[in-house]
């Protein structure tokens, strides 16, 4: 499994034999290895079991070790998202773990989001833009507003991925207007960027969240709490809308700060956008930040393309970035 930043989102993708045109699938190339038997671990069990896997994968995998790409849960299961090599692996995973895990071609993907014309104080959620200096242009989602510990500025966000490159974006556009510029990175894997605000505009303390029956709403953020395996969370993002899902693993790829949940409508535009916990009053939680999704690679290309299956939502610890970045969730 591989994660795919889709402009803010890391993806894993998984290979079917049903190779396409655009793909360099090879006909008999094996793609997936089911578990030997379908029995079942409990959500807690499941994520001890994927990191314990990860850790150990130079020992149980041998020279293979470098294939693989990502571990996460499966519904009680395992799955193992690997670049080649299935069979190899599947025949290398420890006995005690067999009826459990799934082999299976895949990886993680970043992805690059909001009612389409919001009127400032900017809200989360929004769909953003940036143009470089070499004319290339990005879609991505902004994320919170943060307070900084330092100057107790309250600034934008979105992933840190939509800035990076050989010109990186730094002047943020929202329906035309200035959103914001880039003013503080993350480092040690926060995939978060801080957006001082462009002059005679600001950030708020609200998200936008997706509602059961379509279109969205404007929620109040009144706190960031902790990620737990077995915890609902929702998100948005410009290109899926959002969507929901339940944590799963609060260190995929035994990366600290790297939350994964089953929320497999994120798509590629998602990134930076919100996570949170929406709360009976209407308010909401913040969670964290879309950084990638984790898909299967069906065309076997080693890439996300559109259409391929999405298994889960892989996003930034809000206490993780709070702690790196020296800044709070935003409130009222």
């Amino acid at each position: 499994m591989t994660l795919k930043a889709v402009v803010g989102i890391a993806v894993m993708a998984v290979a079917t034999i049903s190779a396409t045109s655009s793909g360099n699938a090879q006909q008999g190339e094996t793609f997936e290895r089911p578990a030997v038997a379908r029995q079942s671990l409990t959500a807690q069990a499941a994520a001890t079991q994927v990191d314990d896997l990860w850790r150990s994968k130079g020992s149980w995998a041998g020279t293979y070790a470098g294939d693989i790409a990502a571990i996460h849960p499966d519904n009680g299961q395992l799955m193992v998202l690997v670049k080649d090599h299935v069979d190899e692996i599947h025949q290398r995973v420890p006995s005690a773990l067999r009826s459990y895990v799934t082999v299976v071609r895949g990886g993680v993907a970043q992805a690059a989001g909001s009612p389409s014309s919001d009127r400032g104080g900017w809200t989360a959620g929004n769909h953003i833009t940036s143009t470089n200096g070499a004319g290339a242009s990005v879609a991505c989602t902004q994320g919170f507003a943060w307070k900084s510990w330092a100057t107790g500025a309250v600034l934008g966000s979105t992933a840190l991925h939509c800035y990076q490159g050989t010109n990186p974006f730094i002047e943020w556009y929202h329906d035309g207007r200035h959103l914001g510029t880039r003013t503080q990175a993350g480092t040690a894997n926060n995939d978060v960027l801080l957006l001082r605000p462009a002059p005679n505009t600001s950030f708020s303390a609200s998200t936008w969240v997706r509602l059961s029956g379509g279109g969205a709403s404007e929620r109040t953020v009144t706190t960031a709490t902790p990620n737990k395996v077995g915890q609902a969370v929702g998100f948005y993002g410009r290109t899926s809308g959002g969507g929901l899902g339940t944590i799963q693993s609060t260190a995929l790829n035994g990366q600290t700060g790297l939350i994964w949940a089953n929320a497999t409508q994120v798509r590629p535009g998602d990134s930076g956008g919100p996570v949170y916990r929406t709360n009976s009053d209407g308010t909401v939680d913040a969670r964290g930040t879309v950084s990638a999704l984790t898909y299967q690679d069906s065309n076997g290309n080693g890439d996300y393309d559109s259409g391929e299956p999405v298994t889960g939502l892989a996003y930034i610890d809000a206490a993780y970035t709070s702690a790196n970045l020296r800044a709070s969730i935003y409130t009222p």
